[in-house]
């Protein structure tokens, strides 16, 4: 009897299914524009990696300004992957695209400051940001 206890409970353990975890720590900053108001900006992230969707209990700050990302992205596949937050009018603009988070106008200090995610685990300092489009 203990060895078929034994043995189902082996097999229990290792017939279990494991939990794949969401990873969130390879995303860096990779670009960043402003116009010369800060009416319209936007900030990229980008990851080489796959399986980096697991950003939703993160943000990312600028100066007292946050982000918060909320939930997860739908997919897994992030390899080669960008995140672009940008203000709501950046999508009407020539050339603009819809962007997949909303900052609010001014996120980002055109004068320079720090864009820091989740908590320090990419961090970008900058100095003034050309408002010319150049």
């Amino acid at each position: 009897m203990r060895i078929r206890v034994g043995f189902l409970a082996a097999l229990l353990v290792m017939s279990a299914a494991s939990t794949a975890h969401a990873g969130h720590h390879l995303w860096v900053f990779s670009e960043m524009y402003s116009n010369a108001s800060g009416s319209v900006q936007y900030v990229e992230m980008f990851t080489s990696a796959a399986n980096e969707q697991g950003v939703g209990a993160f943000t990312v700050t600028s100066g007292a300004n946050t982000l918060n990302f909320v939930t997860n992205l739908p997919s897994s596949a992030t390899a080669n992957t960008h995140i672009l937050m940008a203000t709501a009018g950046f999508g009407s603009i020539a050339g603009g695209v819809t962007p997949d988070y909303i900052i609010p106008s001014n996120f980002f200090s055109t004068g320079g400051g720090t864009l820091n995610y989740a908590g320090g685990v990419s961090t970008w300092a900058f100095g003034a940001v050309p408002t010319d489009g150049v």
